[in-house]
């Protein structure tokens, strides 16, 4: 019941029809893209669950104890990472690494070695790829000036002072 008036709250904002599943396989067997957001403590989206080609951000293990991704999902994808260390000590990563899936050898890349062209990133269209994402502020910042710079270069967005 609750999912159904989320959805149809939410519908009535998006420009698209927002629809509840039932089945957690149903709904990522059918999805090209996959980002979990949760404050999960044990991993619930597996390499069963996801297709090949699919992109998946696990975004929401940001401390010791979280979890969402299975860590045969980590060890059959490629794996990049926002900051190696980081995802090492809280990520879903560090869990994969604990259950004796993947070592941190296996991880393919981090964000900047993909975002500067250092490293592919998908690199045929059956990979699947795995961004364990911990939350680094740094990218945040990052992304925030790009936008920025991109509404300045439009003419769009306005300009705002936060100090004198």
């Amino acid at each position: 019941m609750a999912a159904r008036s989320f959805c149809d709250d939410f519908s009535k904002d998006a420009a698209f029809t927002v629809e509840p599943i039932a089945s957690l396989g149903k709904a990522a067997s059918a999805s090209d893209m996959i980002v979990t957001c949760t404050t999960a403590c044990m991993p619930y989206l597996g390499a069963n669950h996801v297709r090949p080609g699919t992109f998946v951000a696990g975004i929401g293990a940001d401390s010791p104890e979280k979890n969402e991704l299975q860590p045969q999902l980590l060890a059959c994808a490629s794996v990049v990472v926002d900051g190696l260390e980081q995802c090492l000590q809280i990520g879903d990563l560090q869990h994969a690494i604990a259950a004796g899936a993947m070592t941190a050898r296996d991880v393919h890349a981090t964000l900047a070695e993909v975002v500067t062209g250092n490293k592919p990133g998908r690199r045929n269209d059956d990979e699947i790829t795995v961004f364990d994402s911990t939350g680094m502020a740094v990218l945040d910042v990052a992304a925030a000036v790009r936008i920025h710079e991109l509404a300045r270069a439009h003419g769009a967005g306005l300009s705002c002072r936060f100090s004198e």
